[in-house]
């Protein structure tokens, strides 16, 4: 059904913080990129990352790694109680990957379905009523599979010529939602059909990724998305048949809103969305008290994007993203303190978007001041592949598409190399991050 626009102001709101941030720092033990969470209690929670699980049974004063015993990337978990959970991700041997825990994540078993060459995200209505929503194949057609046994078996569900999905959310075991590339989906069977949602942000020259859904009831949700700098929060009261949205865009993006990837509530007025700011690379904390009608920034310092954030209740929070990062708070966080420059002391990589990918996928960068650029890519025997750029650019932020339509699957690497004038002197920087190739 066709939306109703609502592109409403958002109220600036900034109160004095006279007390140290409200977020606080857990060693997560590693510098990969953490993708995912969830908590079961205050207490006890888990992250994924590349073939890891870290564990937490003390409200994450303490991380815990075990490995799950294949060769993956995992960007997806979900636990329906303290001891049984799934993690969802990309088999590295080819293929989707899906692992099971009925012992809080000490042991994992594989029950990976033989469709899809990745799931990102994983959704469970109960122990036996489970989704996972990814991807298959070129160019990374999106793809659903679910369970009505707790994943001992897949049953692929249709879902027509759509791009690749990223999450989903069900309120019971019928009634849940899909949402990817410029795509919402919904379904009152359990799957069995899945219809689109059309809004104005989903289709033509408007429409933007869609990263997470979050519902409270059959009624009332919202979706969040975007991508580079143009991000969008829509809303539903009525089952997803019509949305109102607020939008950040430039030149002055309202909240300094960069990029959307994360939305979790408490209940039908009180939520938080994690992403990153605009301009810059700092994290991104949004938080509302009234459904989303108004939303505080939450500051914390840091210098990270944030992908994934889960609440056991209104205090009891955690949100997770680049360089490892983990971020706690017990009491809901705090409002923000406003910064003047968004802008790095040095030049900056950012994690490419999506990744895994196939066949393309964006690279961002990072400048403090005019620069020599020089981005390659290099496979996983540090052959160059190619050469990105190689210019001057401005200050501020950029980016680039890397099409990997004639490449092989598998593990890449892309640094950047820039070069700017201090004075007399040239600041040299040299940045490499990793992404992978799935076809």
């Amino acid at each position: 059904m066709k939306s109703k626009t609502a592109n409403f102001i958002l109220c600036f709101i900034f109160l004095p913080c006279t007390a140290s941030t409200q977020w606080f720092s857990q060693n997560s033990g590693t510098n990969s990129i953490l993708w995912s969470t969830f908590f079961a209690n205050n207490d006890v929670g888990w992250i994924v990352y590349g073939d890891t699980v870290i564990k937490t049974t003390n409200r994450g004063t303490t991380w815990v790694p075990s490995t799950v015993g294949i060769a993956t990337t995992l960007t997806g978990v979900y636990f329906i109680d303290a001891d049984t959970g799934w993690a969802v991700g990309g088999n590295l041997a080819g293929g989707s990957a899906i692992l099971k825990t009925t012992d809080g994540g000490l042991t994992w078993k594989d029950v990976s379905p033989d469709v899809g060459t990745f799931m990102t995200g994983v959704f469970f209505a109960d122990d036996r009523h489970g989704w996972a929503f990814g991807q298959d194949g070129f160019p990374g057609n999106g793809r659903i599979v679910a369970t009505t046994n707790g994943g001992t078996t897949w049953t692929d569900q249709p879902v027509g010529s759509i791009s690749y999905l990223e999450s989903g959310f069900f309120i019971d075991t019928l009634t849940g939602w899909a949402v990817g590339a410029n795509v919402i989906l919904k379904t009152t069977d359990g799957g069995t059909i899945w219809a689109e949602q059309d809004t104005e942000y989903t289709h033509g020259p408007l429409s933007v990724p869609l990263h997470s859904a979050f519902f409270v009831n059959s009624d009332m949700g919202w979706v969040v998305g975007g991508i580079a700098w143009v991000s969008v929060i829509a809303k539903t009261t009525d089952g997803g048949q019509t949305w109102t949205h607020q939008i950040f865009q430039p030149p002055t993006p309202e909240l300094d809103v960069g990029r959307l990837n994360w939305v979790h509530f408490v209940d039908d007025t009180t939520g938080w969305i994690v992403g990153r700011v605009f301009p810059g690379i700092r994290e991104l904390i949004l938080k509302t008290t009234n459904g989303g009608t108004t939303w505080f920034r939450q500051d914390t310092g840091i210098g990270s994007q944030l992908f994934s954030v889960y609440f056991a209740d209104e205090k009891h929070g955690w949100t997770v993203g680049e360089d490892g990062t983990i971020l706690a708070t017990t009491n809901g966080g705090t409002t923000f303190v406003r910064r003047d420059n968004n802008l790095p002391n040095d030049s900056r990589l950012l994690q490419n978007y999506p990744n895994p990918f196939n066949p393309t996928t964006t690279i961002e960068f990072l400048l403090p001041s005019t620069s020599k650029v020089r981005i390659s890519v290099y496979d996983v025997t540090g052959r160059l592949v190619t050469i990105l750029v190689d210019d001057v650019r401005t200050a501020g932020l950029h980016r680039v598409t890397f099409d990997a339509a004639g490449s092989a699957s598998g593990v890449y690497y892309y640094d950047l190399q820039a070069e700017r004038f201090s004075g007399r002197a040239v600041a040299r920087l040299v940045d490499v991050r990793k992404m992978m190739v799935v076809k």
